[in-house]
This record gives C-alpha cells, sequence and structure tokens, in this order.
C-alpha cells in the first residue's frame, strides 16, 4: 500500500511475467513484453505500446496522419472534377484520363473515410486525455469508476 500526495491510497501489484512491483494505472503488454506506466493501448502502426510517456506523440501522429488523409482526398477530389470537366463522355481517345480520373475518385473517397475515421478517434482520445484516463482503463471502467464526479 502506497499512499500519494493527495492523500490516496494505491495497492501495489506483482507483474507475474516481468517480476517487477508495477505503480499505479500500469499494465503488462503481452505483445511488447514489458510493463508500460499508464498504458492506453499497444499500437500496431507504431509498433509500440502508448503510454504516458509517448501518448502527446501520438495524439499528433493521430492528428497530421487525418489533415494527410483530408489533404489527399481534397487533391484526389480536385483532379477528379477538372478530368471530367475537360473530357467529353464519348471521347474514347481520352479512356486512360477517364479511368485514371475514376480512380482518384475511389481514392479520394477511401481517405475522406479515413481521414474521418481518424479525427473521430483522435477527438475520443484528447476528450480521454483531457479526463486523465486512458483508453484501457476506460474500457475496463477501473480508474474511472475511482474519479466519479459526485
Amino acid at each position: 500500500m502506497i499512499v500519494d500526495p493527495n492523500k490516496e491510497a494505491y495497492n501495489l501489484s506483482l507483474c507475474s511475467t516481468c517480476m517487477i512491483v508495477r505503480p499505479p494505472r500500469a499494465f503488462h503488454c503481452s505483445t511488447c513484453g514489458v510493463c508500460i506506466e499508464q498504458q492506453d493501448h499497444h499500437c500496431p502502426w507504431m509498433g509500440t505500446c502508448v503510454g504516458k510517456r509517448n501518448l502527446k506523440y501520438f495524439l499528433a501522429f493521430l492528428f497530421w496522419t487525418a489533415i494527410h488523409a483530408f489533404a489527399t482526398a481534397a487533391i484526389c477530389s480536385i483532379y477528379f472534377l477538372s478530368v471530367t470537366y475537360e473530357i467529353d463522355q464519348f471521347d474514347f481517345d481520352r479512356a486512360m484520363e477517364r479511368n485514371l480520373g475514376m480512380m482518384s475518385a475511389g481514392v479520394g473517397l477511401y481517405a475522406g473515410i479515413i481521414g474521418l475515421t481518424l479525427l473521430c478517434f483522435w477527438i475520443y482520445s484528447m476528450c480521454l486525455w483531457s479526463d486523465n484516463i486512458t483508453s484501457n482503463e476506460n474500457l475496463r471502467t477501473r480508474w474511472h469508476a475511482k474519479r466519479a464526479k459526485f
């Protein structure tokens, strides 16, 4: 049992895999094989666990990847509109350009969906970050239940 400066008591636990005393709010990641302090989740895109030390970098990664996806969608939409405006429907000599325009529409739609998904995940993560809750704790309702506002 340890007491922090805010006069709250925490039970320390021993990680049976790492054989260390885990700090409060730490979880063992089976993928990485280590205990992570304030572990949010294991991110396969970054190839590491997101926790106390790298959460701000993960949030920046989400935001800028969403911006990149929206920029890609905008560029593809502009290209599609310019190609379809210039090419007559019955001009068979420019069939390759028409096909590229249709492909750009598909890529733009895909990039827009990815950007919207990442933006929603970024907003969710920012809300949890502002409440000092990790997604791991939110799903397990451990820390959230202790920090409920009455």
